[in-house]
């Protein structure tokens, strides 16, 4: 009797484990793998798509017809070479449809909890940036919040994302639909920074 109790114990632990895994917020679609893990370089640095330099070539700046939205995950496939150079307001997507996406998501894996994370943003173009991370509220960054530099309406902002817990989080990366602009704009570099 005292195996059975036992045996249905583990059962059961085995059972809860499972599905503590399965319907955890911060588990991927079942069956991908789970991100490597990043750490914090000694720079501050979690991961870094582009260089900050003022030439976005490294980017893909072709070949995006019928692609609105691109997702990626750092430390699988997450080169620069592979992202779209270009976010497109959805209104413009048709016209502009083959230079770039209207949604970027960005998938991480933190290996630790951090108390103060910053998203940098670098790129050209007078549309306004909307940051969502996790399904949390809306970041937006506009132009005039680019610190500007050798033209107008190109330059960086960090967006303040707060504290992370470890695991598994999400960068969604739009374009406001309200925008002044051309309906686009291009990268030089996205950069996720501890503090």
């Amino acid at each position: 009797m005292k195996s059975i109790q036992n045996r249905l114990i583990s059962d059961m632990a085995t059972i809860l484990f499972i599905s503590t895994i399965i319907f955890s917020p911060t588990s991927l679609v079942i069956g991908q793998e789970v991100p490597p893990a990043l750490d914090v370089g000694s720079d501050g640095v979690l991961f870094a798509i582009g260089l900050e330099d003022g030439d976005r070539s490294e980017f893909q700046h072709f070949d995006w017809e019928g692609i609105n939205d691109y997702e990626c995950t750092v430390g699988v496939n997450c080169e620069s070479k592979n992202f779209p150079a270009r976010l497109l307001r959805m209104s413009v997507a048709d016209r502009w449809d083959y230079l770039g996406v209207a949604q970027v998501t960005i998938n991480f894996n933190l290996n630790q909890a951090l108390e103060r994370v910053f998203l940098r943003i670098v790129r050209g173009g007078s549309d306004t940036t909307i940051v969502n991370l996790d399904d949390s509220a809306s970041h937006y960054v506009t132009h005039k919040m680019l610190d500007s530099r050798n033209w107008a309406h190109y330059g960086s902002y960090e967006v303040d994302l707060g504290s992370l817990n470890a695991g598994i989080h999400i960068i969604k990366l739009t374009v406001d639909e309200r925008g002044m602009g051309r309906g686009r704009y291009s990268w030089d570099a996205i950069i996720l920074l501890a503090k």
